[in-house]
């Protein structure tokens, strides 16, 4: 008898708010579609959102304290999209989720950066080099303080951007009480055609090469039909696992994430697995068994995700289920009209 097709779990990854009982779900399924949740923390409320058929870099996003914005870089990679010079087929946004309505938008195109991480409730920092910092003139921030930074660039040896933003991760991470108590040490190893790609993003990055300018779609076409074919001989090597901790708010028992690459990419797509552990203060550690996501909410919870659920793990070992996302399906949401608008005097009984 044939098998039965199986459908994967979808993944979760959720970034809390830090003066309001509010998170953001970022669930990331079927193949290159995005969904995005509010979540009550205090109630546990979830309000299903927006859908974008693309890639939300999640690790580069960000919720403002009071958990009313969120900032997000999008990326849609088509043909068309990479024809559009106005919007291009990377931009930074502002919204207020669950919706992905763009009130500040900044095109990026094939640079390198994205995303962006709030300082205060009236301050946001976007992440984008010099030539594209400048909002679209129909997505302008109101009542926000915006500033700039330079994109992250690191390598081990060999040209490397922060692709997947874990480096933003760890800025946000750092932010929101997480200690590092160890960095991981190892060396990636590009395949011939990473390491092309990344001498073509070299050229725009120092300005030798500029987005929408008339030569640029001519260079482009040329270079990247000219790049090896992948091997799949990119690889990280392991030397020593990253670790970071963080207190629950009683200061009696401290989440652990350990980071290893390994040799080749995990099953979810990115090159590290992170392994999740709690210990209290008298050294006993328990093992979060799958945990894709996990921290400390508002409440004072360790709440985590794993294979499209979300769950509460209890100090005695014991998963409760709060949540299972797995049957959601792409649809058409139209944003409600106080998600269109900066003006927050707007009421609306569907706001979560």
């Amino acid at each position: 008898m044939p098998k039965s097709p199986t459908t994967s779990p979808a993944r979760l990854y959720v970034i809390l708010a830090r003066e309001a009982s509010v998170g953001v779900i970022f669930r990331q399924g079927p193949s290159d579609w995005t969904q995005i949740i509010h979540w009550d923390t205090a109630t546990d409320t979830f309000t299903p959102g927006q859908w974008f058929h693309g890639d939300i870099q999640s690790r580069r996003s960000d919720l403002s304290p009071d958990g009313k914005l969120m900032i997000y870089h999008a990326v849609k990679d088509t043909w068309k999209t990479r024809r559009d010079t106005e919007y291009t087929h990377t931009w930074t946004a502002i919204s207020k989720p669950p919706y992905l309505t763009a009130l500040a938008l900044w095109p990026l195109g094939e640079n390198p950066g994205g995303g962006g991480m709030f300082q205060s409730n009236e301050e946001v920092v976007v992440h984008h080099p010099p030539s594209h910092m400048a909002a679209h003139e129909k997505h302008q921030s109101k009542g926000l303080r915006v500033t700039y930074t330079e994109p992250v660039m690191h390598g081990f040896g060999q040209v490397e951007f922060d692709g997947y933003g874990f480096a933003r991760e760890s800025q946000r991470f750092e932010r929101d009480g997480w200690r590092q108590i160890q960095e991981w040490h190892g060396e990636h190893i590009p395949s011939p055609r990473q390491h092309a790609i990344g001498l073509m993003m070299m050229e725009v990055l120092e300005g030798r090469k500029v987005f929408g300018e008339p030569e640029y779609q001519e260079w482009y076409r040329e270079a990247y039909g000219n790049l090896p074919v992948d091997d799949g001989s990119m690889h990280y090597v392991d030397y020593a696992p990253g670790i970071k901790e963080k207190q629950n708010s009683s200061q009696t028992s401290t989440l652990t994430i350990t980071k290893t690459r390994g040799e080749s990419l995990y099953s979810d797509g990115f090159p590290f697995l992170n392994v999740y552990s709690v210990r209290d203060n008298h050294g006993h550690e328990q093992q979060i068994e799958k945990a894709e996501w996990a921290d400390w909410d508002q409440q004072g919870r360790l709440v985590y995700a794993r294979d499209g659920k979300l769950f509460e793990f209890t100090l005695a070992g014991e998963s409760i289920e709060l949540a299972e996302f797995n049957d959601a399906k792409p649809e058409q949401m139209a944003a409600p009209e106080w998600a269109k608008t900066w003006d927050y005097s707007k009421k609306d009984e569907d706001r979560p």
